[in-house]
């Protein structure tokens, strides 16, 4: 789950739906995408981290942390 993208779109009041027209997909799979369900593209993540004025690693979390993994070291 992309727990800090979803803070950061709510705490700027950008809806899933905004986010998933700059993206060109549905709200639906953007869902999916924020929860963790099928992983963001490089090209998405760029997108979206231009969108925040953010760079990617300050919003996107590596897929092992975003399952709950503790022990993670790069």
């Amino acid at each position: 789950m992309q727990d800090k993208l979803i803070l950061l779109r709510k705490k700027n009041g950008i809806t899933q739906e905004m986010l998933a027209d700059l993206l060109g997909i549905t709200q639906k799979t953007y869902s999916y995408k924020e929860l963790g369900k099928t992983q963001f593209t490089m090209n998405e993540m760029f997108k979206i981290a231009k969108y925040l004025n953010l760079s990617v690693d300050e919003i996107f979390l590596p897929s092992l942390l975003q399952n709950g993994v503790k022990n993670y070291d790069g």
